[in-house]
């Protein structure tokens, strides 16, 4: 497998995206051998690729003192270049990545000239925040089944975990 192949299958884990319904990325998608799912729709890597770069630049004055999280992520990388492509790799690395796509939402923030404005913003984190964990207790009042296809073991009928598994939900009621 290419090296390009193999960044570009890892780098499947910033598709994901918000609370259990994986807004923008939907729940329809693909868990790969030995990986995590990383869903069909790549709306959000763009956008979360952009926040990353952005985060990175306006941490720069205090990028040497966390110079331990750089080893954290080059570490991720030169497994994934090593071995193969797996979403799950760059993943260990999402707590950092917030960290960093935060500071470029607060610089984008801080730019804002009226304190209304700047209202306006923290009151759209606050209604985020209060509709993730209204998803979070929809959900766990009912839960959400769903459809899994790929490769069946002859022996037993069921799927083999170490294959690709194509995963949809099923819709509710049925």
């Amino acid at each position: 497998m290419s090296v390009v192949r193999k960044i570009a299958l890892a780098s499947d884990a910033f598709a994901l995206g918000f609370g259990l319904s994986n807004w923008p990325g939907g729940l329809v998608g693909t868990r790969r051998p030995v990986d995590v799912f990383t869903p069909d729709r790549e709306f959000w890597k763009p956008i979360c690729l952009i926040l990353l770069a952005a985060g990175i630049w306006v941490s720069r004055p205090v990028l040497r003192r966390g110079a331990i999280l750089w080893l954290v992520g080059l570490h991720g990388i030169a497994v994934t270049l090593a071995a193969f492509g797996y979403a799950r790799f760059f993943l260990q690395a999402a707590p950092f990545v917030f960290l960093y796509q935060a500071a470029a939402i607060v610089a984008l923030a801080s730019r804002l000239r009226s304190p209304a404005s700047r209202r306006a913003v923290a009151l759209l984190g606050s209604a985020l925040v209060v509709a993730l964990a209204v998803e979070l207790a929809v959900a766990a009042a009912h839960p959400r089944n769903f459809r899994a296809s790929g490769t069946l073991d002859p022996a037993t009928g069921k799927l083999l975990q170490d294959a690709a598994v194509e995963l949809e939900p099923v819709a509710r009621g049925r």
